[in-house]
C-alpha cells in the first residue's frame, strides 16, 4: 500500500483543494465550539478569563447567552464610575428586574436603603448620624445620601463591574450631584406602568412573615400549602390610598430626574409580563454593554 505521502503526491489538484478546504472548516468549527463552551479555551480568546481584552470581567452566561467579558462600552475618560439607573413607581416590578439585570450583566446592585443600613451597622460617624435621623422618623438629607453613595461608587467591585442604581436619584438635586461628580450614566431605564396596574399589583400582595416570600392573589396564587396561606399578611401601606400617594410623590419628582438623563433614557412598558418586560430591557441594555 502506498504511503500517505505518495497518495498525496498522486492526488489531483481538485482532490487536494477539497481536503484542504475540509480541514480549514473543521478547524474553524472546533475553534468556535471552544470559544462558546470552554473557560480554558486552548485556542485563546473566547471565554478564557485570562484573555487579554477584559481580564476584570467574570465570564458568566445568563439565559440570553451574553458573556460579561464582552463589555464593549468603557467609562468615559475621567469618570469616577460607570453604570445604569433603573426607575419605576411602586409596584412597577423594579425589584424583580434588578435581580435579572445584575445576574445577566454582573453589575453591582446599589440601593440607598442598603447603603444606609450598612453604614449604621458599621457604626461610623456618618452611620450614627443616619441612625439618629432614622430613629426620629425623618428623611435623610440629600447631601448625606449623596456622600454615602459616592463613597460606595468608589469601591473596587463597582469600579470593576459597574453599577445598577435602584431608588436613586429620587430628586433633581441628587441627579445633578451625579453629573457634577462625573459619574458616567450609560442608561436610564424607566419602567412605565399604568396607575390601574400599580394599584392592582400592590394591593394584591401578600407576604409570608416567616420566609419573607411575596405572593399575589391574582398572579401568584395559591401558596404551596394551606399553612402558608393562613399566615400570609398584607403590609399596612399596601392600600390603594397609600400607594396612590406614593405614586404621586414619585411622579412629581421623577419628571425632573428624567430630564437630567434624557439622552440615556430607555422607556420600557412595564405592564407586560415579567419575562416580556425583561426581554425588552435586555434588548436595550445589550446595545450599551
Amino acid at each position: 500500500m502506498a504511503s500517505l505521502t505518495e497518495q498525496w503526491n498522486e492526488a489531483s489538484s481538485t482532490t487536494k483543494a477539497l481536503i484542504i478546504g475540509a480541514t480549514v472548516v473543521a478547524g474553524a468549527g472546533l475553534a468556535y465550539y471552544w470559544s462558546q463552551h470552554s473557560t480554558s479555551c486552548p485556542l485563546g480568546g473566547g471565554n478564557n478569563p485570562s484573555s487579554a481584552h477584559t481580564p476584570s470581567y467574570d465570564v458568566i452566561r445568563g439565559r440570553h447567552g451574553l458573556s460579561r467579558s464582552a463589555k464593549k462600552h468603557k467609562p468615559k475618560s475621567g469618570a469616577m464610575a460607570w453604570g445604569w439607573i433603573i426607575s419605576g413607581g411602586p409596584g412597577s416590578g423594579k425589584g424583580t428586574q434588578c435581580e435579572r439585570i445584575t445576574k445577566e450583566f454582573g453589575v453591582v446592585h446599589i440601593s440607598t436603603g442598603d447603603i444606609l443600613r450598612a453604614e449604621v451597622k458599621k457604626g461610623s460617624t456618618l452611620g450614627r448620624q443616619v441612625d439618629d435621623i432614622m430613629k426620629r422618623g425623618e428623611l435623610v438629607a440629600d447631601d448625606l445620601i449623596i456622600e454615602l453613595l459616592l463613597q460606595r461608587l468608589s469601591q473596587e467591585d463597582v469600579q470593576e463591574r459597574g453599577f445598577l442604581l435602584d431608588g436613586f436619584p429620587r430628586t433633581k438635586q441628587q441627579a445633578e450631584a451625579l453629573v457634577r461628580a462625573n459619574v458616567d450614566i450609560q442608561a436610564f431605564i424607566l419602567l412605565d406602568v399604568t396607575e390601574q396596574n400599580i394599584v392592582e399589583r400592590v394591593c394584591g400582595r401578600r407576604i409570608d412573615p416567616i420566609t419573607g416570600v411575596s405572593y399575589h392573589i391574582k398572579s401568584k396564587w395559591p401558596p404551596p400549602t394551606r399553612e402558608i396561606e393562613e399566615r400570609l399578611v398584607q403590609r399596612k401601606d399596601d392600600t390603594e390610598e397609600t400607594v396612590l400617594k406614593r405614586l404621586r410623590t414619585y411622579e412629581s419628582q421623577n419628571t425632573a430626574v428624567v430630564a437630567v438623563f434624557h439622552d440615556y433614557l430607555i422607556e420600557i412598558d412595564g405592564n407586560r409580563s415579567i419575562d416580556d418586560t425583561w426581554d425588552k430591557i435586555f434588548e436595550h441594555l445589550k446595545m450599551v454593554w
